[in-house]
């Protein structure tokens, strides 16, 4: 994992933190601080990511692989080497994801959501991400790349906001 990646994530947690224990409060449960799985790159390409009934997922939306190759610029220099200059890739424009949550087995609510690079979600356990490539729906793109970090969640009960919370 790349310092910048663990750096955003880590800039996440800094500034969201109590947001994220108060509305995980309300929906009576916990998040456990030490993260379970990750953090890591997803690129999901096709289909879904669904958390598990247990779970809490975090996830940033970062700008998706670009080949190298189709921005590449080969510049000889005067001593006849040659030099590979990698010109700007413009920003990534809006784009939409689905989000299914369940009603009743098996049963989902879905949710169309326009998001963008930096944008955060937080699936709850049970719920779905998914992205499918729309011809006519240009916002709805064929695939997206995400940071993730996995946690675990304990129902509430009599236990208090502490340090061992996210």
């Amino acid at each position: 994992m790349s310092k910048k990646a663990l750096n955003l994530l880590t800039l996440l947690y800094k500034t969201h933190n109590e947001r994220v224990n108060d509305w995980a409060g309300e929906r009576g449960f916990t998040i456990e601080k030490p993260i379970f799985l990750g953090p890591q790159i997803l690129w999901l390409q096709s289909g879904d990511v669904r958390t598990q009934h247990d779970r809490v997922s975090i996830m940033i939306f970062i700008p998706r692989p670009k080949a190298v190759e189709q921005n590449e610029e080969i510049a000889v220099t005067d001593e006849g080497t040659i030099a590979k200059t990698i010109s700007a890739v413009p920003q990534e424009p809006p784009f939409r994801i689905s989000i299914q949550s369940p009603v009743s087995e098996p049963v989902f609510a879905a949710s169309l959501v326009e998001c963008e690079v930096g944008d955060v979600v937080v699936l709850e356990g049970g719920e779905r991400l998914s992205v499918r490539g729309n011809e006519r729906d240009t916002l709805m793109p064929s695939d997206v790349c995400m940071l993730c970090a996995l946690h675990r969640t304990n129902t509430v009960g009599a236990v208090k906001k502490d340090n061992d919370q996210m």
